[in-house]
């Protein structure tokens, strides 16, 4: 299949979009997992460790969640329900939580404890840069739809 020159663009615009919104979240939640980390093991180089892997890991799973929820139909036309989108990726964000601090803690408590307090600040945190983001995005659309547009605007 051979796309057009718009098709191609429109794709790595897709891409682009995806990869600023990930990494603006990977800078949010880096921030939340020290500050939990730390707080929990009393340990800045264990806490160091689980802020670097967890968000790293996260991030990467963040990436394929939004893949998925731009690409896969049922979900595309749900995108816009930011709660459901949330608690889709607070259940992957759980998960990754509890096996990284489990598996360089040895320590089932404390991944249990930083599986509920670190996700759950993240998952409020992600709401509101969902939010946020959407609300980007459709101020850019407006702006790129004007752009056609031959009379002045006011």
């Amino acid at each position: 299949m051979i796309l057009s020159p718009v098709a191609k663009r429109a794709k790595r615009i897709m891409r682009d979009k995806i990869m600023k919104k990930t990494i603006t979240f990977a800078a949010l939640h880096f921030t939340v997992a020290f500050t939990v980390a730390y707080i929990l093991t009393g340990d800045i180089l264990i806490g160091s460790l689980i802020a670097m892997i967890e968000p790293a890991v996260n991030t990467i799973a963040f990436y394929f969640h939004e893949k998925a929820w731009s690409t896969v139909p049922a979900l595309k036309a749900r995108q816009w329900m930011t709660k459901i989108k949330t608690a889709s990726f607070a259940t992957v964000h759980f998960s990754v939580a509890f096996s990284v601090v489990y598996l360089l803690t040895g320590d089932a408590f404390v991944g249990g404890v930083m599986a509920l307090l670190e996700p759950s600040i993240n998952t409020v945190v992600y709401y509101f840069h969902e939010k946020v983001w959407l609300r980007h995005s459709a101020a850019k659309q407006t702006l790129d739809s004007h752009s056609f547009c031959l009379h002045p605007t006011v």
